[in-house]
């Protein structure tokens, strides 16, 4: 047996030298091979364990983003609350809705704001949480008129919101078809329920035999002032606060929604005649009801919406200028426009960061800038043989005194 030094391991040594000399024994090629599948090993454990931990974090993220409950606890109890200041629904009233119009809210709507600062996923899981299951409401075909409106222009109106070119909301017996002593006889004949809305606030048109109301989910319908049936219905692109004003001798219905979008359709069937937005700014609009004049259409554009987004501590307020609008009536073109604020001579001024780092603006001029109102227009009147007046809410003359409006 060919014997000789070894070292602490058991190795030959003479078998080292002749390895150092690029001869390989099969002692040592066991031993390389096995330092290689124990890297190969551990090299193999990393992974998997990195794996591992990226799925827990991402399976943790997930399950956050899937709860719906804890996502609307933090980021919209403090508004839609009892006993809150900024009148949101209660979260009962919102789960009277569809979980689509509540994720339309967060992404496109009046709550698009705060939805910004979601992803969509977790935009999701709170309006599943919230919202009705996907069952769209149906109207039933028995809710339909059985023929076409006829106009009846002899039949009680009451058209706009102020029933008249100065916004008095009265009307003389003989206009209304009632009496002080018909009032308390008064009985209910019909009711309507608006499909998938929780609020009703818009003031309602009577012509020609027709109501004529719009929705909070940006629905107008047009229904049989007799019967209640359906006419027609015509969706906007947001919720329809104003009144439907009739013009054009019977042949077109206008009004406004929340995006600063202006509609007119025709009155009989419902369809499009024109639609312009009146003012690009994100939270323009039209929560005031025009005033049609003399072939003109006078639009109170305001911000309220700026308002609702405001209620995001990272959002820049006071961006936002209200005016008044005038279109024509015929075709929807933009004629003129009179800001509450000339950008001339009151451009927004920065005054500096809120304490979450947004930035604040304000505006230098007779009338003062207030997160309230945001400067909205929200009343259009007439006076003084038909010029047309602006108010940027009770008591605040036209701005400015800026040219004639007419």
């Amino acid at each position: 047996m060919n014997t000789g030094p070894v070292n602490d391991r058991g190795i030959r040594i003479d078998t080292i030298h002749k390895t150092a000399k690029g001869i390989r024994t099969p002692v040592l090629t066991e031993m390389i091979r096995a330092r290689e599948g124990r890297r190969a090993r551990c090299s193999m454990l990393a992974q998997i364990s990195t794996l591992i931990l990226l799925f827990l974090v991402s399976a943790h993220r997930a399950a956050w983003a899937q709860d719906g409950a804890f996502l609307f606890q933090v980021n919209c109890s403090s508004c839609h609350r009892s006993g809150g200041q900024t009148q949101a629904p209660l979260p009962d009233a919102l789960r009277r809705m569809s979980w689509q119009a509540i994720l339309e809210a967060l992404e496109t709507g009046k709550m698009q704001s705060q939805g910004a600062f979601l992803s969509a996923a977790e935009r999701n899981a709170i309006a599943k949480y919230l919202g009705l299951a996907d069952i769209p409401e149906v109207i039933p075909a028995s809710a339909r008129c059985s023929e076409s409106p006829k106009v009846r222009r002899m039949e009680p109106a009451w058209i706009g919101w102020g029933a008249d070119s100065s916004n008095s909301r009265f009307q003389p017996s003989r206009t209304a078809g009632l009496t002080r002593e018909s009032v308390q006889k008064l009985k209910l004949r019909w009711a309507f329920g608006f499909p998938g809305a929780t609020t009703a606030r818009a003031q309602i048109t009577v012509y020609g035999g027709q109501v004529f109301v719009g929705s909070s989910d940006g629905t107008v319908y047009s229904l049989d002032a007799r019967t209640g049936c359906i006419h027609w219905l015509y969706k906007a692109a947001e919720e329809v606060r104003t009144a439907v004003i009739i013009g054009n001798n019977g042949r077109a219905a206008y009004f406004g929604d929340l995006q600063g979008n202006m509609y007119a359709v025709n009155p009989t069937t419902g369809a499009l005649l024109w639609k312009t937005r009146v003012d690009d700014h994100r939270y323009a609009a039209i929560s005031g009801t025009p005033q049609l004049h003399g072939g003109k259409i006078y639009v109170p554009v305001s911000g309220g919406l700026e308002e609702v987004a405001a209620g995001n501590p990272l959002f820049e307020c006071c961006t936002f200028r209200g005016s008044v609008v005038a279109l024509n009536a015929n075709d929807g073109k933009l004629l003129w426009k009179t800001l509450s604020f000339a950008p001339k001579h009151h451009p927004p001024m920065f005054v500096g960061n809120f304490s979450q780092g947004s930035a604040g603006n304000r505006r230098s001029g007779a009338l003062s800038c207030s997160i309230s109102d945001s400067m909205g227009c929200w009343i259009v009147d007439f006076y003084n043989r038909g010029r047309p007046r602006s108010s940027l809410g009770p008591g605040i003359p036209d701005p400015q005194g800026q040219k004639p409006l007419s």
